[in-house]
């Protein structure tokens, strides 16, 4: 909030900056973002100028996720068993060791922008996995 007033910006647009990792030194904890008083106002990207043209961006639109689901695999970026990553099927993916069993996946061009269930249990889940991620 102090942020936002200091750069005379909307709480949300700090927020996003935060989320995209444009703000140096912004940590999460606790669903709170906290960013340094000697942080720099990120610059505006033109509209229709995107940093990595190469990088495409597909959103996934999910209407039945399930409890938990597969919709979270789409995304990638999480960790696995070792064992679990085919490199015959998959060889140009670039996993990183978390432990000595476990690897972290890439991030893939796929983004969850809404996932619905009927079920409370499921909303549940997902709202508690859109609120790790910045998304209210």
């Amino acid at each position: 909030m102090e942020t936002a007033e200091k750069w005379g910006l909307t709480n949300r647009r700090v927020q996003s900056y935060c989320v995209e990792n444009r703000i140096a030194g912004a940590v999460r904890h606790g669903g709170v973002w906290f960013i340094p008083e000697t942080a720099v106002k990120p610059d505006r990207i033109k509209q229709g100028v995107k940093k990595n043209p190469a990088k495409r961006c597909l959103n996934v639109l999910s209407l039945f996720p399930g409890c938990g689901g597969m919709d979270p695999c789409f995304e990638g970026g999480f960790d696995v068993l070792q064992v679990s990553v085919n490199e015959k099927v998959n060889p140009g993916w670039e996993t990183r060791p978390v432990t000595s069993v476990r690897t972290r996946l890439p991030r893939t061009m796929f983004k969850t922008v809404f996932a619905n269930d009927v079920m409370k249990a499921a909303k549940a889940a997902w709202c508690n996995y859109f609120n790790d991620r910045g998304v209210p």
